[in-house]
């Protein structure tokens, strides 16, 4: 298959895949965002607040940050240093990728297989919220599913960076390119 063939497979995996994440993670954002809202309003007004509320708001942004940050990785809105990683071109920007690509596949490894183990490990003492009203292992399900779906992210990456080293032509497709400011 040629490089270029390649590249265009994985990018209408990844555009399959990437907008349900994207839905997902702005709803968390909401979700969190409408519970928060509905707690500061019980709170004012009727001096009670629950617990829960609390805890879902804050599993709800780690939801979204883990849902959402292959879509943002892939294009380029990762953290970087622009003075740094903007001077390199061709091969140097072509091994710079690859190695951010390898350093986060490595990190998701871990993510995954230590997320795993505490779930695990919380899902059998039968650990529960502050609140008392929810499993806590719930609340760890993020590690290792962020480090499944960043790894594919990655994956997908250091795929395009072999075809750009197969086909110097696919520059502007293999390398992700920066969020519009």
């Amino acid at each position: 298959m040629k490089a270029q063939e390649t590249v265009a497979k994985l990018d209408r995996i990844v555009g399959w895949i990437e907008p349900p994440l994207v839905a997902l993670g702005i709803l968390s954002l909401l979700g969190s965002a409408a519970l928060l809202f509905f707690w500061v309003i019980v709170r004012y007004i009727f001096f009670h607040t629950f617990p829960i509320v609390e805890d879902l708001a804050v599993n709800f942004i780690v939801w979204a940050v883990f849902l959402m940050g292959g879509p943002v990785f892939r294009r380029g809105g990762h953290i970087g240093m622009e003075f740094i990683s903007g001077r390199f071109t061709g091969l140097g920007k072509a091994l710079q990728q690859l190695a951010l690509n390898l350093v986060l596949l490595l990190v998701c490894v871990i993510l995954f297989w230590k997320g795993t183990e505490v779930v695990q490990l919380i899902h059998q003492i039968g650990k529960t919220t502050p609140s008392g009203e929810l499993g806590e292992w719930l609340l760890m399900l993020p590690a290792p599913l962020g480090g499944v779906l960043l790894g594919f992210y990655s994956i997908v990456g250091i795929i395009k960076i072999f075809c750009f080293f197969a086909d110097p032509k696919l520059s502007g497709l293999a390398f992700p390119s920066r969020l519009e400011e």
